[in-house]
């Protein structure tokens, strides 16, 4: 279902502050504290929808990043294709 936002799952072993970039033809963040489990939903503007629709199907890269109370940081990127 097509709803103009991006979720995605979050584990983590302690409290930490998660960043998401959404980076290519649609952009995107959101930024969510996290302490267990949780999610973090990157919403897509009016335009990334339109652009989106009429690519059909875009290819994006996604930066998350997650940060702990002492300052630790853990980045992970990922490819992901939106149809």
């Amino acid at each position: 279902k097509k709803t103009g936002k991006l979720t995605l799952a979050i584990t983590s072993n302690e409290a930490v502050t998660v960043t998401a970039v959404l980076t290519g033809k649609v952009k995107g963040s959101a930024t969510a504290k996290v302490n267990g489990k949780g999610k973090i939903v990157i919403k897509l503007s009016s335009k990334a929808k339109k652009a989106l629709k009429a690519a059909k199907v875009v290819k994006l890269t996604l930066v998350t990043t997650a940060t702990d109370a002492a300052g630790n940081k853990t980045t992970k990127t990922t490819k992901v294709q939106l149809v």
